[in-house]
């Protein structure tokens, strides 16, 4: 079971402001029996109980611990008896004392009084009626104004009860879904994880659905959290009695399950998000382990997140499971790594031609990263850990340095093109790293689509200097969805490179054919040229071809290796010989 949450603020506040009533009363208490010691046949007793009440107040202010309420009640009842027990049965100030002082006790309960308490409570107002067989007017009166006293106490701590068990679960729960926040999923992470063994293992599985945006921005927000809901509900049914759910905020929820497959559990996620008939949604998932990944929700949470990552850019796969080293700061956990990556350290750069499919000659060869340090797969997954840790910046730049190590020794006519991201674009260490290159003419600096809309001044004005020392400017992705003609037509690149979404299966596709044969005259009205990329089959060479893409690049051609590799001339022979 879970350790019991802390108290909300209001709760700590009730409980000071009662432990300060208690400390007030017993000192008020110890001064009535200084002042008129003779008027109370047992002060010693009495005296006991102001001294018992007075420890609960300290401690209940200083101390703060849910454990020492249940020992709170004990000691409450051992002062009654010695105040009003002791007392001949007695309802003068001292018992009324005790009275406020075991209802300020209730309230920093919250409300909460056990039997016992109750009995010894009513027990006690009504002893001098029992103890003297006398139904006096003042003694009824005492009691009857002690009950109601009571009472009123009890009905107003149930109210404050309430008020605080709603803000405890609107504290803990997103109020758009009803799952748990952000904040209480990381709590149960925290401590379910911790129960996680390698023969029980358990696993956070990170969820974003797809397109999101996009629903805001065609159906409006009311739809958008329409869609949320319908969402958490679907992945609670798919769902354990045991798992856990959260929304970790817009449109990205977690789960934490105790499972061997984390993968199933995943798929069966997305296949409730995108109900039967598919229509309503579709998502992506990461997975991270626990132990394995590490444990808590920090450490499960970043994991997934990585993974989650992978997810999105990866194209057709919709789950990924985190596969690399702990995200720690140990000197063999992922982040280290990445600082060794960062430094040049396991790193190197293999190249893919570009080639011209008249000539079958390179002509440009682009620099793609590869890592072989420990810690990491693949170079998705160090990107995407790049980004968890902030470090984004770092290993592209290392990225960076490494290529332009390859330009003395271009094969003659080729040009090398580096990918750089919108921030890249601006840094003065990427500006400092171009200046030192002795041949920019041979360079080609290449940015996605996607950085047009989301960083279109910022790469407006830094590919314009590019350009006038001499680079060329290409664009990848274009076709990807991103962005518009007019931004394509502000920056005026020296490439285009059409998304390998728009190459795949234009052989079948008219549509396809005539939508490059456009973009083809257009690059090389606007002095520049069209890159079809993601060609696999020549099939899709001979239409690519027919459709005035001068210049292609993809794996019927040439896989990415180390410099430099040779071209399959004869998937080119055999376009010619097709056209024929």
């Amino acid at each position: 079971m879970g350790q019991r949450p802390d108290p909300t603020p209001e709760v700590a506040g009730a409980r000071i402001y009662a432990a300060r009533c208690r400390i007030a009363l017993a000192l008020i208490g110890g001064a009535l029996l200084a002042l008129d010691p003779g008027a109370y046949p047992h002060i010693v007793a009495a005296s006991i109980g102001f001294g018992v009440i007075g420890l609960t107040g300290l401690v209940e202010r200083f101390v703060h611990t849910e454990r020492w309420l249940s020992y709170e009640e004990a000691l409450s009842c051992i002062a009654v008896i010695c105040m009003v027990g002791y007392n001949q049965g007695r309802v003068d100030e001292v018992s009324l004392l005790w009275l406020v002082a075991a209802v300020t006790g209730v309230l920093a309960r919250g409300g909460r009084v056990g039997r016992v308490g109750r009995v010894i409570v009513v027990g006690a107002l009504f002893s001098p009626i029992v103890t003297t067989g006398t139904f006096t007017t003042e003694n009824l009166g005492l009691a009857a104004g002690s009950i109601a006293l009571l009472l009123a106490a009890g009905r107003i701590s149930r109210e404050m009860t309430e008020l605080l068990r709603r803000a405890r679960y609107d504290a803990a729960h997103d109020s758009l879904t009803g799952l748990l926040s952000g904040q209480a999923f990381r709590t149960r992470v925290d401590q379910l994880s911790e129960l996680a063994t390698i023969e029980r293992p358990a696993a956070v599985i990170a969820l974003d659905l797809d397109e999101f945006g996009s629903v805001n921005k065609r159906l409006g927000h009311a739809a958008g959290d329409r869609l949320l809901v319908r969402a958490g509900e679907a992945m609670q049914s798919a769902l354990r009695g045991d798992d856990v759910l959260g929304r970790l905020g817009g449109d990205e929820f977690a789960a934490l399950v105790f499972t061997d497959v984390p993968e199933l559990v995943a798929e069966r996620l997305m296949e409730a998000v995108s109900g039967e008939d598919g229509a309503q949604c579709t998502a992506r998932a990461g997975v991270a382990r626990a132990p394995a990944d590490g444990t808590g929700a920090e450490a499960l949470l970043a994991a997934a997140d990585v993974a989650l990552r992978v997810s999105k850019r990866s194209g057709g796969v919709h789950v990924t499971a985190y596969d690399g080293a702990p995200l720690s700061a140990a000197a063999d956990g992922a982040q280290a790594a990445l600082a060794r990556l960062c430094r040049g350290e396991g790193l190197r750069i293999a190249v893919q031609p570009i080639v011209d499919v008249e000539t079958g000659r390179p002509h440009a060869y682009e620099a793609l990263a590869r890592f072989s340090t420990r810690g990491g797969q693949g170079p998705l997954h160090w990107f995407a850990l790049a980004d968890e840790f902030g470090m984004r910046a770092e290993l592209e730049l290392a990225c960076l340095r490494q290529a332009l190590t390859l330009i003395p020794s271009l094969p003659r006519g080729a040009r090398l093109s580096v990918n750089l991201s919108a921030p890249l674009l601006g840094d003065p260490r990427t500006a400092e790293l171009l200046d030192g290159c002795t041949q920019p003419e041979s360079l080609i600096v290449e940015v996605t689509e996607e950085t047009l809309v989301r960083h279109e001044a910022t790469a407006a004005r830094a590919t314009a200097e590019l350009r006038d020392r001499g680079m060329g400017i290409a664009v990848d992705d274009v076709g990807a969805g991103y962005s518009g003609l007019s931004q394509l037509a502000t920056l005026r690149p020296t490439y285009l490179k059409l998304d390998r979404v728009l190459v795949r299966g234009i052989d079948s596709d008219p549509g396809r054919a005539a939508l490059m044969h456009a973009l083809a005259d257009y690059a090389r009205d606007t002095g520049g040229l069209l890159v079809a990329e993601g060609v696999e089959t020549p099939e899709e060479l001979a239409s690519v071809r027919v459709s005035g893409a001068p210049l292609v690049q993809g794996y019927l051609l040439a896989r990415p290796g180390d410099p430099w590799p040779q071209v399959n001339t004869s998937a080119l022979h055999g376009f010619a010989h097709a056209a024929q």
